[in-house]
């Protein structure tokens, strides 16, 4: 699958359609069409749209930071306090992680169409 218009994405109000877009460019829109789609919920739609590329830009540096945690500190994380990921005392870093990093490489999947 070819890959997508670079960001950044931003969105314009034209009341009650909102656009997304890229350097000029319209990527689309979102409009109210239905009685159950508010204007505000279009809105929200935009810009949960026009966040994307950075989203998974962000979501893909979360996923080799965390692959490097695990390929450094092996499954051990040694937290002497609330563990930052689990809130467990102790855990085992491989088991509060590997299924967030299977849900992530999912959703970085699904965005590159593989």
């Amino acid at each position: 699958m070819g890959e997508h218009t670079k960001g950044p994405w931003e969105t314009y109000d034209l009341d009650p359609t909102v656009i997304i877009n890229s350097e000029g460019s319209s990527l689309g829109d979102m409009t109210p069409g239905d009685p159950f789609i508010t204007g505000v919920e279009a809105f929200a739609n935009a810009r949960l749209a026009a966040a994307a590329p950075d989203l998974l830009e962000a979501l893909e540096e979360a996923v080799w930071t965390y692959e490097g945690i695990l390929d450094d500190e092996g499954d051990e994380c040694g937290a002497d306090e609330d563990h930052p990921l689990c809130g467990a005392k102790s855990c085992e870093l491989s088991g509060c992680i590997v299924d967030k990093l299977s849900r992530a490489r999912a959703a970085i999947a699904k965005a590159r169409g593989q």
